[in-house]
């Protein structure tokens, strides 16, 4: 290839290969984001679970409802 082609071709790659950095670069931090909020909600759910395992008090179990005083 030509050198004069190289030179006029080189700063668009240039351009394209920062840009592609830059766009992978955020798709990462947003991915980062969703990670830190789905374990930020799972450590709630666990507290929760813990918090009624330590109460004592017995709850309702799957398909059960409460009952009413009659």
């Amino acid at each position: 290839m030509p050198p004069e082609i190289i030179e006029a071709v080189a700063p668009f790659l240039a351009i394209i290969s920062v840009g592609t950095m830059i766009l992978v670069g955020m798709k990462m931090r947003l991915s980062a984001k969703v990670l830190r909020e789905e374990y930020a909600e799972l450590h709630e759910r666990m507290d929760f679970a813990e918090r009624m395992l330590s109460s004592g008090k017995p709850g309702k179990g799957l398909g059960e409802q409460a009952s009413t005083p009659t």
